[in-house]
């Protein structure tokens, strides 16, 4: 099994357990190609959390950043998170629960890959 269908199989492992948690998780992804690999960026969000990847089938840099906001649905207060990551090899991730009381309103993120003096860039966003 490769890189890339491994990071299939994890995307598809979180985004079970987002969904059974939460009861629905919506996503947006943007797939591409850089030096004859493909990559892929996604962002997911359920009810009470995000979920945010870039991974890359060669070897390169991969990262992203992401701001995930959230509300209180009794006094309407609001919240977001922005954090960000990248490192040398195939995949990065990140899952961003809401503080308690609070529920997720949007995850906005970008992508990065990094390979022999090539980059590929992609914004993701879904809203719950």
């Amino acid at each position: 099994m490769n890189k890339f269908t491994k990071g299939i199989l994890s995307l598809g492992l979180a985004l079970s357990i987002l969904a059974g948690a939460a009861g629905t998780a919506l996503a947006d992804t943007k797939t591409g190609s850089l030096g004859g690999s493909n990559t892929r960026g996604t962002s997911t969000i359920s009810k009470y959390s995000a979920y945010v990847s870039t991974s890359f089938t060669g070897s390169g840099t991969v990262s992203y950043s992401t701001t995930y906001k959230y509300v209180n649905s009794s006094n309407l207060s609001t919240g977001k998170i922005s954090r960000g990551d990248g490192k040398y090899g195939s995949s990065v991730s990140t899952t961003i629960p809401a503080p308690a009381g609070y529920k997720s309103v949007r995850v906005d993120s970008r992508h990065n890959v990094v390979a022999s003096g090539q980059s590929w860039n992609a914004t993701t966003k879904a809203d719950y």
